[in-house]
């Protein structure tokens, strides 16, 4: 980041690519990659220390995922468009499905063992804890008809966290705070889609 340099590591070999997949980070060596547009039943996985990827798991009755996690020894992915977050056992590979009652369109999470989930159909913004199953509205963020945001979680500091939303257009921009429930616009004066973007928070 620093640097502002790009450095080309290599090809994709030993999975099939795709786009639009899922991506989450156990914290160790592995970096997880679950579903995608084409490839929509298999987690993948690639070691940040072999630089190699591998074929891990294959999936059933699932599709395209808009958020994963990995939080005490499970891996927890949120399903576009469905009433479903699944659970896999990191260790025995079992999956458990938990219903949710909202379906998401985006989502993101704090590493925490909570997903910050935005429907857009019903405009609903909920904060999901994987571990009380419980889910807490939050306050709207005021997005129009016709507009898809994407959501990315930032830990600003130990006291001060924030969702950021991108979209097709600068209007599409906002920053959630999670302490105040507040959001406000941000970075209006960039004209560029960033929608189906991938992005990530990154602290220097």
């Amino acid at each position: 980041m620093k640097s502002k340099s790009i450095e080309h590591i290599g090809d994709i070999e030993g999975i099939k690519g795709d786009t639009n997949i899922s991506v989450c980070y156990d914290g160790q060596d592995h970096i997880y990659l679950v579903n995608g547009i084409i490839s929509n039943n298999r987690i993948d996985r690639f070691n940040i220390k072999t630089m190699k990827f591998e074929s891990y798991h294959q999936l059933l009755g699932y599709s395209l995922q808009v958020s994963s996690m990995i939080f005490k020894g499970s891996l927890y992915s949120v399903s576009f468009g469905e009433n479903k977050i699944f659970q896999f056992d990191l260790t025995n590979k079992t999956i458990t499905d938990h219903q949710i009652d909202t379906k998401p369109l985006s989502a993101c999470h704090d590493n925490n063992g909570n997903f910050f989930i935005l429907e857009i159909s019903s405009k609903r913004f909920i904060k999901y804890n994987v571990e009380t199953k419980q889910s807490i509205n939050l306050n709207d963020i005021p997005i129009t008809n016709g507009q898809y945001l994407f959501v990315m979680y930032h830990r600003e500091s130990p006291t001060s966290s924030y969702i950021y939303t991108f979209g097709a257009s600068p209007d599409c921009n906002f920053k959630y705070s999670i302490e105040s429930n507040q959001c406000e616009p941000f970075f209006r004066n960039i004209n560029q889609n960033r929608g189906w973007t991938a992005s990530t928070s990154i602290t220097l």
